[in-house]
């Protein structure tokens, strides 16, 4: 049996920035944009919003609520050093209808 994701469900995305030695560092800015299945996307800024929290040294997450709707959501990380250097990450995942009218 393969576990879902069901609408209504928060799922927590999470990057760890690094240097070319691969060791985390904190980028000068943090931000995570969420897209959802009906194309909303919402920017999320760490030390702005506080949805978006710094776990540890270069480790960021968020988490997603699924209220919206049913279908594919993508959380993209960006990074930018103090030179304004940019690194963007991209995931996504599937969120399934729920059952219920209000999940």
């Amino acid at each position: 049996m393969t576990a879902a994701i069901v609408q209504g469900n928060a799922v927590r995305s999470r990057c760890t920035f690094r240097d070319i030695d691969a060791a985390t560092l904190d980028p000068a800015a943090v931000v995570c944009m969420v897209k959802e299945p009906g194309g909303t996307e919402t920017s999320y800024t760490y030390g702005v919003d506080a949805e978006l929290v710094r776990v540890s040294a270069g480790i960021y997450q968020l988490w997603i609520a699924t209220n919206a709707a049913a279908g594919t959501y993508t959380p993209r990380w960006k990074g930018t050093d103090a030179d304004g250097n940019v690194v963007a990450n991209e995931s996504a995942f599937e969120v399934d209808a729920s059952a219920f009218t209000t999940p």
